[in-house]
């Protein structure tokens, strides 16, 4: 049962959060939210698909001030019947993601750590959810130990974003096959998930098994350096910037791109970032057989600064602003092509035509160079 309202299902797995979850903080359900008043924190849910198998997959939306955006978390459950499938995927959700928010908004973190970012460090306090699965018992469940085994990559993704949420998610079949996979904002990290999959490749069971975790991050305040926008300003800037590009057409008029942006949004070092990477994302969805590189180069000042992408919160906003602009055929074909022909992934393809060689899985570095008055924040 696919692609149809679940209206019953839907009442009763609100219902089903709001109840398991007054055991930890008291809510009320109020026009299809659940609503916990003391941190103005909202949670929508829906009921997404429900098969033959008794298979469930709900879709969890949580809304707070103190997020950099809605977190949205998917999860699925088996049963018997209907009622328990929904059950299980709201079980997961509940003992994973959702004890974890509220034991950040509780402020009781137990656990610290410290980044440098654009200059100037970072401490965050993180929370840990607990380790829910399927499958088989593990011989070394009592041992696993996720944040240990990844925690001294975890800087490397992190930037100016006030709160930043890692899910991870190991599975291993029987026949030793593994899936491992994090997520960091909902976006694949391949050198986490590379990370994860040593540690799940080493598990012994027999039948299939799978876990899985969040780790949330938030930036101390008496030790931050937030992000100076909003998601929603961002987006905005996006389609300034992208209808300056469309405007640009003589070299003169683009040679003086970045001056007349600067202008428009009072933020040189941000229209840096739309020059470089708008025409970079073009080109990434159309060579998609190309691997662009999750660390890129920002020659900046005579100096070589390591940067990954993760860090860059304009980088990931602004990216999901350009997809959803030629979505919704905000901006044309025209403009796509335009903004592929400026890019450093273009000129290395047709290097690569030219030299005969093979594009599939081929790693492409991004070497940003910026004016000496940039700014990475």
């Amino acid at each position: 049962m696919k692609n149809q309202s679940f209206e019953r299902e839907n009442a009763r797995l609100l219902q089903q959060l709001s109840t398991v979850c007054k055991t930890m903080e008291n809510n009320e359900i109020q026009n299809g939210q659940l609503v916990f008043e003391r941190w103005d924190l909202r949670v929508s849910a829906r009921v997404d698909a429900l098969d033959e198998r008794v298979m469930a997959v709900c879709t969890f939306t949580i809304e707070c001030p103190r997020f950099d955006e809605p977190v949205v978390e998917c999860c699925a459950g088996a049963g018997q019947d209907p009622d328990q499938a929904i059950g299980a995927a709201a079980a997961s959700f509940l003992f994973g993601m959702m004890a974890a928010v509220i034991t950040l908004m509780r402020g009781e973190s137990v656990l610290q750590l410290t980044s440098e970012f654009g200059g100037k460090e970072r401490k965050w306090n993180c929370i840990q959810s607990e380790i829910v699965g399927m499958g088989q018992p593990l011989s070394g469940d009592h041992r696993l130990d996720f944040w240990n085994a990844l925690k001294s990559q975890l800087p490397r993704v992190l930037g100016s974003r006030k709160i930043t949420f890692i899910k991870i998610y190991g599975a291993r079949q029987a026949d030793g096959s593994v899936t491992a996979e994090c997520r960091v904002n909902d976006v694949v990290c391949r050198f986490l998930s590379e990370a994860l999959a040593r540690i799940v490749e080493k598990w012994d069971n027999t039948q299939f098994v799978s876990r899985k975790q969040i780790f949330i991050l938030e930036q101390d305040p008496e030790h931050s350096a937030v992000f100076p926008y909003t998601k929603d300003q961002i987006t905005e800037a996006t389609a300034k910037a992208m209808r300056l590009f469309q405007a640009c057409d003589t070299a003169e008029k683009l040679g003086r791109y970045v001056e007349i942006l600067s202008k428009d949004l009072n933020d040189a070092s941000l229209a840096e970032l739309f020059r470089f990477f708008l025409p970079e994302i073009c080109a990434e969805n159309a060579f998609s057989e190309l691997i662009v590189d999750e660390q890129l180069t920002l020659y900046c000042k005579n100096q070589t600064i390591p940067v990954t992408l993760f860090q860059l919160t304009a980088y990931a906003w602004m990216k999901e602003a350009v997809y959803a602009g030629f979505g919704s055929e905000e901006f044309d074909n025209d403009l796509f092509r335009q903004l592929i022909g400026l890019s450093s992934l273009y000129a290395l393809v047709c290097q690569l035509k030219q030299d005969g060689a093979d594009l599939n899985g081929r790693t492409a570095t991004l070497q940003f160079h910026a004016s000496d008055a940039f700014q990475l924040f």
